[in-house]
């Protein structure tokens, strides 16, 4: 074969493996992207997920408090004995819950200052 010959033949090889790798480049490049995309996925039910239970969690501790607290307000409507402990633990847990209106007031009269 002659030099020319030889030289078109590597040229060409040159230029089929150079189609290949850019080929595979490519194709390495897209499917990263599609992982990262699945990762950042799951990253993100992960999180939704830790913030349902969670909120699920505070749910049913507010549910419960309410619950004593109806406990409460029976037990003080159905005995006048010991009304008075009865009532400070009443208002105390109304100011817990933020249904108290002079809780409120004291509120903010405190932070009013610290502005």
């Amino acid at each position: 074969m002659s030099k020319a010959k030889i030289s078109i033949l590597l040229g060409f090889m040159c230029m089929v493996l150079t189609i290949g790798i850019c080929i595979q480049i490519k194709t390495v490049s897209d499917s990263s992207t599609g992982v990262g995309k699945t990762q950042a996925e799951n990253d993100l039910r992960d999180s939704v997920l830790k913030t349902k239970e969670k909120y699920e969690r505070l749910y049913n501790q507010e549910l419960a408090k309410e619950k004593e607290l109806e406990n409460l307000r029976q037990t003080v409507s159905n005995k006048d004995t010991d009304s008075a402990d009865l009532s400070k633990q009443l208002e105390k847990y109304n100011t817990l819950l933020g249904l108290n209106e002079v809780s409120r007031t004291r509120f903010n009269h405190h932070f009013e200052g610290c502005g």
